[in-house]
């Protein structure tokens, strides 16, 4: 019924406009995308009207948690989700809120990298931890420098600021495990670099950006934040559009840290 209205209306201002005369109608290209707390006012939110100004492609941005962003996909109420966890976190978490999306049918896309560093107080003497070490040491395995070869220390381990970039160490170096249960909160991100500058023995991680030269950055296996694009199948025309344009010029829109 809507649409037999607009045709009619469509209609109405031809013949208004009289014989010979040809009024075009323009049907504005739209993305439905949506996004948790971080991605949709850090990324979605601040992209919308250069990403306009660019295309000519609105972003219909809501916030939507897992699992219903996943439902609404495969509904097709949904164009996109934009995510900032780890797929591996993200589709442990669908698994157990909604085992009746079809994962299979998920396509994940990277748009945008946050390198983290390991740090630790400039007078720690180390300078590199391997893979193994670290996943000991945040696991809480591993609790004295001395069994790292240092001091028979106890290691105090700063919770690192921001679920997004915890979930990066959990799920590239820790597989998967929980980390050890007695972290120090920090409060935020200079209170991360606080607690470890001012403490030899404390370790924490942080997005490489916010290192400053209060602290010292260890030799390690890469660690990335990752936002992602998932879509149902593959990104449609539109979508791809989007990601293409994050990738490229978009990128210095992203407010990448709270």
């Amino acid at each position: 019924m809507k649409r037999l209205i607009i045709c009619k209306l469509v209609v109405g201002l031809l013949l208004l406009a009289g014989p010979g005369v040809i009024a075009p109608v323009v049907w504005a290209e739209e993305i439905r995308v949506a996004g948790e707390y971080y991605t949709e006012d850090f990324i979605l939110q601040p992209l919308k009207e250069p990403f306009k100004s660019a295309t000519g492609i609105s972003l219909a941005v809501r916030l939507v948690m897992i699992p219903d962003a996943f439902r609404e996909l495969m509904g097709h109420s949904l164009d996109a989700f934009v995510n900032s966890l780890p797929d591996e976190e993200l589709l442990q978490e669908l698994n157990a809120a909604a085992p009746e999306v079809d994962q299979s049918l998920i396509r994940s896309t990277k748009i945008a990298k946050i390198p983290v560093s390991v740090v630790v107080a400039k007078a720690n003497p180390f300078v590199r931890l391997s893979r193994q070490e670290l996943k000991s040491v945040f696991t809480g395995k591993i609790t004295s420098w001395k069994e790292l070869g240092g001091k028979d220390e106890a290691i105090r381990i700063i919770r690192p600021w921001g679920s997004t970039v915890r979930s990066a160490l959990r799920f590239q170096v820790m597989d998967g495990e929980k980390y050890a249960a007695d972290m120090v909160p920090p409060g935020n991100w200079e209170g991360t670099r606080k607690l470890v500058s001012d403490d030899v023995y404390a370790i924490s991680i942080l997005p490489t950006d916010l290192v400053d030269d209060s602290v010292k950055v260890l030799e390690s296996p890469e660690i990335a934040q990752f936002a992602t694009v998932l879509t149902k199948g593959e990104p449609s025309a539109p979508v791809r559009k989007f990601i293409d344009y994050v990738q490229g010029e978009g990128v210095r829109y992203l407010k990448i840290f709270p």
